[in-house]
């Protein structure tokens, strides 16, 4: 059996890496980037940053900070306007590359908006998967926990319905990638353990999932190790950037596998999740990963095992129950430690969440991805991992 890894040109990783932006650009024969980011980024002076250097280089750009906290087909539209219309910097030229600079639903969106300007069209409004390598190229840079900067996957929010779209394809795979952990020095703790947790759940995702390979085995068993064992200093040291380079890099690494691997039961159930009850799709990932670990351990007991083996909290001569066992309960005192909310506690409507429920719980079964679980939901099955998470703690 064969199987295609799709990867960035370029992976610049590291602190102090994103002094290197300017040379990759250059060295990809690149003039005239779009800077892509959310208003949040920008409040922060992450973008100035980037605008700076750039300037210091004369790289003519400009920047586009109009994204929402998550993808849009609305933010993709004006964004590709924006591209379409051209660079007026010192000297007007088209825009020959996007940097997408953000957290995951910044960087998706980046994605789309490269793929729909260089396709020609002005809106992304059909599911679609296909084998085009059409897009305009993206330098990815993730400013949180990140994950999306190597995938070929972005996750778009349908603006007419409680659903979202799944578009893949080469040309949504960033040409090059910077990891630096300084750019997160000034973001808010809970998205850094949000979306942490998320790339972890991608990991453990990607490793139980029928269409793991031995490849996507070593990223994913790489970033569970990486992210379990230094999560927990990234947020509560505020200055230890020796771990939150850690597990921006396990995410990396997460992200990988997950591009191979394409999710499954968990990736469904968040999607439908942040659709209904208004969530970041990070928190939407995190929030769910214990149930369905405790849910899905029992149909690949070999393969969580190996999880908690690989961490270091399960001894080789544990059976697989007993290292079952601790991981359950090193992800309960992880979420205790960095106080993972539960809907209620997150502030989800209870009279919302349960008119919805049903419909959700449908939208999981009819999800293609399922198939790729280690054992099939029933929808009822579905519906008990929900409500577990109304007051989980």
């Amino acid at each position: 059996m064969s199987y295609r890894i799709v990867s960035p040109r370029i992976m610049q990783i590291g602190d102090g890496a994103i002094s290197e932006l300017p040379h990759i650009l250059r060295s990809l024969g690149y003039r005239t980037p779009m800077i892509v980011t959310d208003i949040t980024i920008a409040g922060l002076g992450i973008a100035t940053r980037i605008s700076q250097l750039l300037d210091t280089y004369r790289i003519s750009h400009e920047v586009f900070q109009e994204i929402p906290s998550e993808p849009t087909i609305t933010a993709i539209t004006a964004g590709v306007t924006r591209v379409l219309a051209g660079n007026n910097y010192l000297y007007p030229e088209p825009f020959d590359c996007i940097i997408a600079l953000g957290g995951g639903s910044t960087i998706d969106t980046a994605k789309a908006i490269g793929r729909v300007a260089e396709s020609g069209f002005r809106s992304l409004d059909t599911r679609y998967h296909t084998s085009s390598t059409d897009g305009l190229p993206i330098i990815a840079i993730p400013t949180a926990i990140g994950g999306s900067e190597t995938s070929k996957y972005s996750f778009i929010k349908d603006n007419n319905a409680e659903s979202q779209i799944t578009c893949t394809d080469l040309g949504f795979s960033p040409v090059a990638v910077i990891v630096d952990s300084e750019l997160n020095r000034s973001l808010p703790l809970r998205m850094i353990a949000d979306s942490g947790l998320a790339s972890l759940a991608r990991a453990i995702e990607s490793f139980v999932s029928r269409k793991a390979t031995p490849y996507s085995d070593q990223q994913a068993l790489t970033a569970i190790r990486l992210i379990i064992q230094n999560l927990r200093p990234a947020v509560l040291q505020k200055h230890n950037t020796t771990a939150r380079q850690a597990v921006m890099l396990g995410a990396n690494l997460a992200g990988t596998a997950f591009s191979i691997t394409s999710g499954a039961l968990l990736q469904s159930m968040s999607n439908t999740l942040q659709s209904f009850c208004r969530l970041p799709h990070h928190l939407a990932n995190a929030m769910l990963l214990p149930a369905i670990t405790a849910f899905s351990a029992p149909s690949a007991p070999d393969r969580y095992a190996t999880c908690a083996r690989t961490i270091g909290i399960a001894l080789d001569n544990d059976s697989d129950q007993v290292a079952i066992a601790k991981l359950t309960d090193e992800l309960k005192a992880l979420y205790r430690a960095l106080k993972i909310p539960g809907l209620s506690a997150y502030g989800v409507e209870q009279e919302h969440f349960q008119t919805h429920l049903e419909q959700m719980t449908e939208q999981v079964i009819a999800s293609d991805l399922i198939h790729n679980h280690p054992c099939m939901p029933t929808q009822q099955e579905i519906t008990r991992i929900y409500q577990q998470l109304w007051h989980q703690e």
